[in-house]
C-alpha cells in the first residue's frame, strides 16, 4: 500500500485522470498483477498467442494504435515490434513502469522511433489518425467504470441527503438508476467499437464480457454480463482469467472474468 500511495504521488499523468481516478486505477492494476501473476499466465499466454497467429496477416511495417495499452502485458513490445513501425500507445494513463519498460526495450533494440505515448481519455475526446491496423486491449469493458463509480458515489451522497430531507419525489427518481447506468454503459461501449471502426478496417479486440464469483471451492455465486449483448460481438475465442483470487479482494471468493478475442 505504501508503495502504491508513492507511485500515485511520483507519477505524471493529467489533472483529469488524478482527478477521476484513472491514475490510482492504473496503479493499483500494475500491483495487483504482480501480486496475481501467476494465476494471470494463461490469460496472458491466451493474448499473446492471438496476437501470433493474427498479426502475421497485417503487412509489415505498418502503423498501429494500441487502445487501452495498459501495462503492455496483453500487447508486449517484443510481439508489437515484429509487425508494426509505427506504434501509437494510446491510454490516458501511462505509469511510470510502462514508460520504463518502452526506454529500456526501444534502447536495447535500438527502436526510439517505433513507440509513441498518446494520453486521451477515449470516453471523452476521440482519437484522430489514420492506422493500417487498431488492436483494443481489454478496453471495452472498462472504459465505462471510473464513469460509473462517480455516479455510483454520488448517487449514495443524494441518498443520505434524501435520508435527512425525506424527499419522496426525489426518491422515486432513484428508481430510474440503474437503468440509467445500463444505458450509460451501452452508449461508451457502442462509441468504443465505432472508434476502432473509424480508426481502421482492420482491427483487434481483447476484451473480458462476463465476471464470476467464485466461492473457495470454485463454485459459481454469481455471474454478470461486462459488455453490452446488444452490441452482439463474435468471439473467435475465448478463456478464463482469474482476475482475482481469493483473497487478493476477498477471503470468502475470487473473481473470474470471460474473456474474447475478435479479429476482423
Amino acid at each position: 500500500m505504501i508503495q502504491e500511495f508513492w507511485d500515485f504521488l511520483t507519477t505524471s499523468s493529467s489533472k483529469q485522470a488524478r482527478e477521476n481516478g484513472y491514475l490510482y486505477q492504473s496503479i493499483a492494476l500494475a500491483h495487483r498483477a504482480r501480486r496475481c501473476h501467476r494465476h494471470w499466465l494463461k490469460h496472458l499466454e491466451e493474448c499473446h498467442d492471438f496476437l501470433n497467429t493474427r498479426l502475421p496477416k497485417i503487412k509489415k511495417d505498418s502503423r498501429v494504435a494500441i487502445l487501452g495499452s495498459g501495462l503492455m502485458l496483453e500487447t508486449p513490445p517484443e510481439i508489437l515490434i515484429q509487425h508494426f513501425e509505427h506504434i501509437d500507445l494510446v491510454d490516458v494513463v501511462h505509469t511510470k513502469n510502462v514508460r520504463d519498460l518502452i526506454s529500456r526495450f526501444s534502447l536495447s533494440h535500438n527502436q526510439n522511433h517505433r513507440f509513441h505515448f498518446i494520453e486521451i481519455d477515449l470516453n471523452q475526446s476521440e482519437l484522430k489518425g489514420d492506422y493500417d491496423f487498431v488492436i483494443s486491449a481489454n478496453l471495452l469493458s472498462q472504459l465505462p467504470q471510473v464513469m460509473i463509480d462517480r455516479e455510483r458515489k454520488q448517487r449514495l451522497k443524494r441518498q443520505r441527503s434524501l435520508l435527512r430531507s425525506k424527499d419522496l419525489m426525489e426518491g422515486c427518481m432513484e428508481n430510474d438508476f440503474e437503468e440509467g447506468i445500463s444505458f450509460l454503459i451501452q452508449k461508451l461501449q457502442l462509441r468504443h467499437l465505432e472508434q476502432v471502426k473509424s480508426l481502421s478496417k482492420k482491427h483487434l479486440i481483447f476484451s473480458d464480457f462476463e465476471l464470476n464469483i467464485r466461492d473457495l471451492k470454485n463454485s459459481l455465486i454469481e455471474t454478470s454480463a461486462t459488455v453490452d449483448p446488444q452490441l452482439n460481438i463474435k468471439w473467435e475465442k475465448n478463456w478464463s482469467w482469474n482476475l482475482a483470487p481469493a483473497p487478493e479482494i476477498s477471503k470468502n471468493h475470487s473473481v473470474e472474468l470471460i474473456v474474447g478475442a475478435y479479429f476482423s
